[in-house]
């Protein structure tokens, strides 16, 4: 019921709520203040005006979980993808005698719709259906407005488990400007206290929060180089998007592409923060 409630909710402010106005209404009420959308300087405020005005020839396809991997083939090649082992329309299509001990479930059309089965024997197969579902019902575009999801044809990813251990690898966000990226954040604990980390591409640590406390030091990558250079060919064309990578042993994964980051509402302390990262992004205004 409590589901079937937030989804009426969310498709009563689609039918009757613009998207500027949603995005002006979820910018103040996190921020307090207007959203200028004639004069942005900061970073979340010209990622809004992105989303409302910019040019997306390719968001949808690289928010596309399924659809990204043929985008990521033809850029880098497909030795950064995560093995597949499957795509479903509905739950009950999987079959799970094929599956391997572990994998990784996700939706394809939305951002947190996973699930991790590190043990096929222990998995809920049935609770497991249930979810997969309930994901496929939601157009994640009409509740939080980020256009990149409009559109796409819900779908189950089914991809290989590469962590160790039955441990999920860290992941690498590169933030990229223009084609080039900036910023590394480094997360830790999204189970438990989550805190996070952000380096410039030298490997210095900032000192800054940005949505979420701020965690240990980390050691550089040895394959920081080559993440970079990855990060660089995915974002070409692009005025901002984050790009996600995995290290696994060896071996660079490529995780997701995501062009609204904490859906463009995500705070920086100290807050200049903000503003000098929005004086890398050039609008076309």
């Amino acid at each position: 019921m409590k589901n079937i409630l937030r989804f009426l909710y969310y498709r009563f402010l689609y039918l009757f709520v613009s998207d500027k106005r949603y995005v002006i209404y979820r910018f103040r009420k996190v921020f307090g203040r207007r959203l200028d959308l004639k004069n942005p300087r900061t970073f979340n405020e010209k990622l809004n005006w992105l989303r409302l005005y910019g040019e997306h020839r390719h968001w949808s396809m690289c928010a596309d979980k399924y659809r990204v991997r043929e985008f990521v083939k033809d850029r880098i090649g497909e030795r950064y993808l995560i093995p597949l082992l499957g795509v479903y329309d509905k739950g009950q299509h999987m079959n799970w005698e094929v599956l391997p001990k572990s994998f990784m479930l996700k939706a394809n059309h939305g951002s947190g719709w996973n699930i991790i089965c590190t043990n096929k024997e222990q998995l809920d197969k049935e609770e497991a259906i249930r979810r997969l579902n309930e994901y496929l019902c939601w157009d994640y575009y009409i509740v939080g407005r980020e256009i990149q999801y409009k559109g796409i044809v819900p779908k189950i990813v089914c991809e290989q488990f590469i962590g160790i251990n039955d441990v999920v690898p860290e992941d690498y966000k590169f933030f990229c400007f223009h084609g080039e990226p900036y910023f590394i954040q480094i997360d830790e604990g999204r189970q438990s206290k989550h805190t996070r980390v952000i380096y410039d591409c030298d490997w210095n640590l900032l000192s800054m929060e940005y949505g979420f406390p701020k965690g240990e030091a980390r050691e550089c990558p040895k394959q920081l180089d080559e993440m970079l250079d990855i990060a660089a060919k995915l974002a070409e064309g692009e005025v901002f998007v984050r790009v996600d990578l995995y290290i696994v042993g060896e071996r660079i994964y490529f995780g997701e592409m995501t062009y609204t980051p904490g859906n463009a509402t995500e705070k920086f302390m100290p807050d200049f923060y903000d503003e000098e990262w929005g004086k890398l992004i050039k609008l076309p205004l």
